[in-house]
């Protein structure tokens, strides 16, 4: 009896060791069906670029009050009051670039002095100082000061986006400010401006 109690003792730890050397041997690091090792790993394919970022990177040559730089990457840039007797100190800011490049846009920054120091100025409609595009920049904004005696210092930043990661002065980024000063609207001009309004809606 003894004996074929330990025949089968036997037997059973046979078996089971057989069992784990099969397992063992039918092991794989081959990822499942459907799956590689680049789509395990998150990959980050926005290409928007970070504001906070560029300003930190680039304090300096954003911000600094007698900075400065000139390439020729846009035509000339051209600014016009809106004729907007609710919004008097609405501006629109614009200009075309030297070359059209789908594939690697324009980039303007907007900013506003205040207080000695520059502020974003963000465009009315989306809410946000950059501004990207291929080939015509074009932003919307409120300007802070209104009266000929005060001035509304503006900086202006253009470049290619491809050229974010390494701006170079006076290589790759046009950095341009502009002074405006402006008065109310007079009656004959807020009349003249309502007719345009109702006239071309």
């Amino acid at each position: 009896m003894a004996k074929k109690i330990t025949f089968l003792l036997v037997m059973i730890f046979v078996l089971l060791a057989a069992s784990v050397i099969a397992s063992a041997g039918t092991e794989t690091t081959t990822p499942e069906a459907g799956f590689t090792e680049d789509e395990i790993h998150f990959t980050d394919t926005s290409q928007e670029l970070s504001i906070d970022n560029l300003e930190e990177e680039y304090n300096e040559l954003f911000f600094d009050p007698s900075s400065s730089s000139y390439v020729e990457i846009v035509d000339e840039i051209k600014y016009k009051r809106s004729a907007n007797g609710i919004h008097n100190k609405r501006y629109r800011f614009y200009c075309s670039g030297l070359e059209w490049n789908q594939d690697d846009p324009l980039i303007m920054l907007m900013y506003i002095k205040k207080d000695g120091e520059y502020v974003p100025l963000n465009d009315v409609e989306i809410g946000s100082n950059l501004i990207e595009e291929p080939y015509y920049l074009e932003t919307t904004v409120d300007l802070m000061y209104m009266g000929l005696n005060n001035v509304n210092d503006i900086r202006i930043i253009i470049f290619r986006k491809s050229d974010a990661a390494n701006l170079i002065r006076n290589e790759n980024v046009l950095i341009t400010d502009l002074q405006i000063s402006f008065r109310d609207w007079n009656l004959i001009e807020k009349v003249r401006n309502l007719f345009e309004k109702l006239t071309n809606p």
